[in-house]
Parts: C-alpha cells; structure tokens; sequence
C-alpha cells in the first residue's frame, strides 16, 4: 500500500503548481479573502466548497499563498483516500489483494485524479464518503461512542464541503437502520 501511496503522490506532484483555471480560480478570487466568519455562516452559490475553503485559507496563513497551498487540501485528501479505501476493504472483510486492487484503482482513476488537483472539494468528499462509511462500520462493530463521534463529525463535514452530501447521508441513515 505505501508503494501505491508513493506512485499517486508522484503521479500528482507534476502540475499541482499549475495556474488556475475555470470554477476553482472563480472560487479563489470570489471567496478567498472573505472573512472565515462570513465563509462558515453565509453560502452564497455552488461555487462556495465551504470545508475546502476554509481548509484553504488555514494553508494559505500557514505556507503563503500559491497555487500548491490552495491545493493542498484536495491533494492531501486525494492521496489519504487510496489507503482509507484500503483499510476500508479490510474492515468489510473482502480479501487483501481486493482491497489492495481497489486502492490501486483509486490511484489510477483519472477522476480521482483530477479532483485531487483541483481546488475544489470533490476530493474532500470522495475522503469523507470513505471516511463515513469505514466509521459507521467501526460504529456498528465495536466501541460506539469514539465511532459515533467520528461519523456525526465526517458527516457534518461532508456537508460542509458540498451540502448536496445532505442526500448521501440520508441512505447512509437508512443503511444504519437496516
């Protein structure tokens, strides 16, 4: 799995500095320099990927601005997905070298790919969906409360980053129950 992990991070780094374009420079100018308040409380147009955002600007306060730094989020998430994903298949117990496929194919996906290199909040939920269902298996499996807190805060995440996730987390409801 690291060496899967290592070919994605190298299949990524080439143009992770490359201009924006498109929705995510949109998204940049329009609701970068707005204030982390205004950003959490206020949802103006589909363009806003609020948890994206926010997670921007921490990076951007943190290293500077670049286009790598307001990357980073989705990179990091992008990457992190392929060993969730891995872990995942583990946790519902179909065999290694299925899991390890799987982790590979989400490495090699051209999606994946390139919402790992957008600015925007595709890779984030891609992350939290994977995120989401390992903790509720965890959560109906063993130690409830660390589990729950887990799934209630990944879901309001998922949220954050794209309100239409508000659908996927209804089912995952409905799953839970069933």
């Amino acid at each position: 799995i690291s060496s899967i992990v290592v070919f994605s991070v190298a299949l990524r780094l080439p143009t992770l500095g490359s201009p924006l374009i498109e929705d995510e420079a949109i998204s940049f100018n329009r609701y970068i320099d707005v204030p982390w308040k205004d950003l959490i409380f206020n949802y103006d147009d589909p363009n806003q990927h609020t948890l994206f955002l926010l997670l921007s600007k921490f990076c951007i306060w943190i290293f500077g601005e670049s286009e790598i730094t307001y990357r980073l989020p989705s990179f990091l998430a992008g990457v992190l997905s392929i060993p969730l994903v891995y872990r995942l298949g583990l946790l519902i117990k179909i065999p290694s070298s299925s899991a390890l496929v799987s982790a590979l194919l989400m490495g090699l996906s051209w999606p994946h790919l390139k919402y790992s290199l957008e600015g925007r909040s595709y890779a984030l939920t891609i992350f939290l969906v994977l995120l989401v269902t390992y903790s509720t298996v965890k959560y109906l499996n063993s130690s409830r409360w660390m589990w729950g807190s887990i799934l209630v805060v990944s879901g309001f995440a998922m949220v954050m980053a794209l309100p239409s996730n508000l659908f996927f987390l209804c089912g995952l409801v409905v799953f839970i129950v069933i």
